[in-house]
């Protein structure tokens, strides 16, 4: 036909329609699904002082649940990806209204019954130990797990 190139081992060519597939962009913890892979039994046992008394049980895919000797869980949530408008609507919610800053754990953080959350980049990770005698929100072990996870991330 007019206008078409022939080569000289083929067909005439027409141009090509060109399908544009984008990938899914890669999970800012990717391959770290598992919420229970941040941190060992024996690291959640360092940080909190608890001990756990039986395997950690993933109840869904943000959630680990460490359960404890004295009838108490140690809780880790990493939630991904966190946008910083829904960050501050959690921050506001879960904090009654008025989060506590806590300084020194990843971008921002803030205290919240029994622990504390997170924010590293876009990702959100809390932590609550329970029970915690006398301790406050935003408590030291939960701290110090919290910033162990998110060095993991």
């Amino acid at each position: 036909p007019a206008g078409a190139s022939t080569p000289a081992n083929g067909p005439a060519s027409t141009p090509a329609t060109k399908a544009v597939v984008t990938a899914a962009p890669p999970s800012p913890i990717a391959g770290k699904k598992d919420p229970c892979s941040y941190v060992t039994v024996a690291e959640v046992q360092a940080t909190t002082g608890k001990t756990i008394s039986g395997a950690p049980h993933q109840a869904n895919d943000f959630l680990c649940e460490y359960p404890t000797s004295d009838s108490g869980t140690v809780n880790i949530q990493v939630s991904y990806p966190f946008k910083q408008a829904d960050w501050e609507a959690a921050a506001k919610r879960n904090a009654g209204g008025a989060p506590v800053a806590i300084a020194g754990v990843g971008d921002e953080a803030y205290a919240i019954s029994f622990g504390v959350t997170a924010l590293k980049g876009v990702n959100s990770v809390s932590v609550e130990v329970f029970p915690t005698a006398g301790a406050a929100p935003g408590n030291a072990q939960a701290i110090a797990l919290a910033t162990l996870v998110i060095s993991k991330l």
